[in-house]
């Protein structure tokens, strides 16, 4: 069975390129633009692991639709990958507490990507 990806970002362009790479190396992938739509899809779906931008529409902070999903019984244990432009922050303590996945910089390339998603289904 595919493992399933949700990619929770504003950037439209952003989730359509990452998709389709992902889709080529097997994985069914989700996608959300809004804090909103990704925690509904994430507690409605079966997911494996949540790639979410540290800034997202509706919400201040990523940190926060993470808190959300902790504090959700379904998505309470669900691995979450940050995505970030941001080092700075996305280095603070908030996000080690949010994820034993932590975060990825943008700008990436798909191969650390990849290695990044490995790491965080295992």
């Amino acid at each position: 069975m595919k493992k399933k990806i949700l990619i929770v970002d504003q950037n439209e362009d952003f989730r359509k390129f990452t998709k389709s790479n992902l889709e080529q190396k097997g994985y069914e992938i989700l996608e959300a633009s809004s804090a909103k739509d990704g925690l509904d899809m994430a507690v409605r779906n079966a997911i494996d692991l949540v790639m979410m931008d540290m800034w997202l529409p509706s919400r201040k902070r990523g940190i926060d639709t993470a808190q959300a999903l902790r504090n959700t019984e379904k998505t309470k244990d669900l691995p979450i990958l940050f995505l970030t432009g941001s080092r700075q922050e996305a280095e603070t303590r908030d996000v080690a507490e949010m994820t034993k996945c932590g975060y990825i910089s943008k700008p990436f390339d798909m191969k650390s990507l990849e290695r990044k998603i490995e790491q965080c289904m295992k």
